[in-house]
């Protein structure tokens, strides 16, 4: 990508910010993806596939992925329509989330709706 320095990018791709929950639906909303998972040394069709997965869904959810134990949730929050300004995390010991994953999913995504709602009427 023309102007996007390649120091930055790698930096980027390999940020916690783009691992894990928060980091997959982070990255679901970024433009320069491509790039950056080349740069990663990632499969981008591949990358592409699940973050197209992700935004179908609405939300993104992993386990021990970033740390060993650590289940967690993230869910966008938009200002206006297909506008993610933000996201919301919910993270939980795995061995907790593993009894109830749905609720704490729905739980999120309520949330997620309040503020957006919130954003979109102020």
């Amino acid at each position: 990508m023309e102007g996007f320095p390649s120091a930055d990018a790698e930096s980027l791709a390999k940020a916690p910010q783009y691992n894990g929950q928060s980091g997959s639906f982070n990255s679901a909303y970024i433009a320069a993806l491509a790039y950056l998972a080349d740069e990663a040394g990632v499969d981008a069709a591949r990358l592409t596939d699940e973050l197209e997965a992700i935004r179908a869904q609405g939300y993104a959810v992993t386990d021990s992925e970033v740390d060993a134990g650590v289940w967690g949730v993230s869910v966008p929050i938009f200002q206006r329509a297909n506008q993610a300004v933000a996201s919301i995390t919910l993270m939980a010991p795995s061995t907790r989330a593993a009894q109830h994953p749905e609720a704490l999913i729905e739980m999120t995504l309520a949330a997620a709706r309040r503020i957006s709602e919130r954003l979109k009427a102020a």
